[in-house]
């Protein structure tokens, strides 16, 4: 019994030793890594995605280490460096426009110092919009075009469908002086249901662009010209 009993010591003294002996190693480890020091993180970020390009704004906090802003994107293959000029204690807000090609993009922003040490990195995702999105945009339908006396037109208009037509442009020709055709160019809100227009000539083309604005876009966009024949 006792002989059994020495054996279970030994045991469980061989096994303490080998865990102590990887505790150390771990803890050697780390040693030879050295303390990881880390600057403050971004806050506060939002995106504004435009036409082929996006602006972000953002704060960072009061470490006065930081030095500048790196921001990432295609897997940390492509970035922009945002220069840290600061004057005040405090949060210091900044911001930027990066020039991208129509897509969807992972951003990471990370703040550095100049010895090297940066922050975590913060994520965000971004859909720049272009020439895909504008093939896909609507304008605001023409009900009816009508004549109302000698050379005037009524334009009736269908109410607003697509949320983020901002406004309406209509060009057309007038020919009020019949030598002189003058180009009309029209801002036409959406709460305007009828416009009249004047010098009109039958055959003629009235051309109708609703500019659009998407979700906390940056950029106002206009859809493909439509064009309507007048009577």
């Amino acid at each position: 019994m006792k002989a059994i009993i020495k054996i279970t010591v030994l045991i469980y003294s061989f096994i303490s030793l080998i865990a102590c002996d990887d505790m150390n190693s771990l803890h050697e480890e780390y040693l030879k890594k050295g303390e990881i020091i880390y600057t403050g993180v971004i806050d506060s970020l939002k995106t504004y995605p435009g036409n082929n390009r996006v602006r972000f704004t953002w704060e960072i906090n009061s470490d006065p280490r930081v030095t500048k802003v790196v921001l990432y994107w295609n897997e940390r293959n492509d970035s922009t460096i945002v220069q840290v000029n600061r004057t005040t204690a405090g949060k210091l807000p900044m911001e930027t426009i990066v020039n991208l090609p129509e897509g969807t993009y992972i951003f990471e922003f990370a703040t550095k110092d100049d010895d090297g040490h940066q922050s975590l990195y913060v994520e965000q995702s971004v859909e720049i919009y272009g020439d895909k999105l504008i093939q896909t945009l609507r304008n605001r339908n023409v009900e009816d075009i009508s004549d109302i006396s000698g050379n005037s037109t009524k334009v009736s208009w269908y109410p607003i469908e697509d949320q983020t037509i901002q406004y309406t442009t209509i060009k057309y020709l007038d020919f009020s002086d019949p030598d002189n055709p003058t180009e009309k160019k029209l801002r036409i809100e959406n709460t305007e249901m009828e416009t009249t227009l004047s010098g009109i000539r039958s055959g003629e083309i009235l051309e109708v662009v609703s500019s659009h604005l998407p979700a906390n876009g940056l950029d106002i966009i206009d859809a493909l010209p439509k064009g309507y024949e007048f009577p």
